[in-house]
């Protein structure tokens, strides 16, 4: 579902991924040292990117303070 009705499902995997981005590198460097870490954390981090891209337009602009084009842009 697009537009501000949908925004509830992306933002929602925007924080979920991005909550599992950040334990699987809470110990930095050092965690994400074998391959298959780093390509989940590669993986996560790309479907936060299309998580923001399928933010509506109307809900990017009401948070301007959210540096989308960045994030979508990581993909």
């Amino acid at each position: 579902m697009r537009g501000v009705a949908g925004d509830h499902a992306a933002l929602e995997d925007m924080l979920r991924y991005g909550s599992l981005v950040q334990a699987h590198t809470s110990a930095g460097r050092a965690s994400i040292a074998d391959q298959l870490s780093l390509h989940g954390v590669l993986w996560e981090l790309a479907v936060i990117g299309e998580s923001a891209n399928r933010v509506s337009r109307e809900t990017r602009d009401a948070h301007p303070e959210v540096p989308w084009q960045k994030i979508i842009a990581q993909r």
